[in-house]
């Protein structure tokens, strides 16, 4: 196998961090990236303990300025990266219908969730290796089913970005 580095972002807890766990224990360098900077010290020390090759990096997806400061702190790194699994979102519990709810809780949802994840790409895009891997997940709460479920994601998800 070839070690590869990984950014991961919504890294510190859920299926972000055990994405990053589980490649990390497979002998890559995972970088965790999340906008919480005390849960991203903590992730990065538990992945720390068990042997992990892992960097954090500080981000939030939903502002542009911290998507910069993070892509200019990977570039001091000095690093090249393999595969970004755009994986950080919210789902605002005030979300219950496009209809009826407050149009900023839509506003906020579709900034983090989705020009989120394009500004990252396009912020890392030049500490990409040629070729690499771009994943965007989405939970079951961007779905109207969820037909194969989220252990079997995560497992093909995982099988799919460890192959050469």
């Amino acid at each position: 196998m070839t070690k590869k580095t990984i950014l991961i972002t919504g890294a510190n807890k859920g299926i972000g961090f055990e994405i990053a766990r589980q490649l990390g224990i497979s002998g890559h360098h995972v970088v965790l990236a999340a906008r919480n900077e005390l849960r991203l010290q903590q992730a990065v020390q538990q992945l720390m303990d068990l042997q992990v090759d892992v960097s954090g990096l500080l981000m939030d997806v939903s502002d542009v300025a911290s998507i910069g400061q993070a892509a200019d702190e990977f570039g001091r790194l000095n690093l090249k990266m393999d595969v970004l699994v755009n994986n950080a979102a919210i789902l605002d519990k005030r979300d219950h219908s496009i209809l009826r709810d407050d149009e900023e809780i839509l506003m906020q949802t579709l900034t983090t969730n989705c020009y989120g994840a394009l500004r990252v790409v396009k912020a890392f895009l030049s500490y990409m290796k040629n070729p690499s891997r771009i994943i965007n997940l989405s939970s079951g709460g961007g779905s109207m089913t969820d037909p194969v479920g989220v252990g079997r994601r995560l497992t093909v998800f995982l099988k799919h970005c460890s192959t050469p």
